[in-house]
């Protein structure tokens, strides 16, 4: 018996190969793409942040409403290298995305962006909502 991954984890990984893939987004932040913010390392770097699940299936079919956070993290006192940051990833995600193990991506789409300065930790920080519908393969 083999198991699959989490539809979460699922979506993930795609995602990552999907972002790693992209040279307009590695010439902004190389291979730096975490699952949490790292300790001590230096900006810029995105995150696959926190991400929810709700049951959206039918009585014919089973299928998963996934909510997903993407952070993109600059060390710079504006956003603007942040949105540069964000842009990059909307146009990396616009295209199909690899399979994710035993999930078909029905859709992804962008459905709220929001920006924010913490002048505490001196961080700009875009983060953009996704939207994804799957379903078991």
């Amino acid at each position: 018996m083999s198991l699959t991954a989490h539809p979460i984890a699922a979506l993930k990984a795609a995602l990552r190969t999907r972002l790693l893939a992209d040279v307009d987004l590695a010439a902004l932040i190389g291979a730096s793409i975490y699952d949490a913010p790292p300790r001590g390392a230096a900006p810029p770097y995105l995150v696959l942040g926190e991400a929810d699940a709700q049951e959206s299936g039918t009585s014919e079919r089973d299928g998963l409403k996934i909510e997903l956070e993407l952070v993109s993290v600059t060390s710079e006192r504006g956003t603007s290298a942040a949105l540069a940051m964000a842009s990059a990833v909307a146009a990396a995600i616009a295209a199909p995305l690899p399979s994710a193990d035993g999930q078909r991506l029905i859709v992804l789409g962008l459905r709220q962006m929001s920006t924010r300065y913490d002048a505490t930790n001196e961080l700009a920080r875009v983060t953009q909502r996704l939207s994804a519908f799957t379903e078991p393969l």
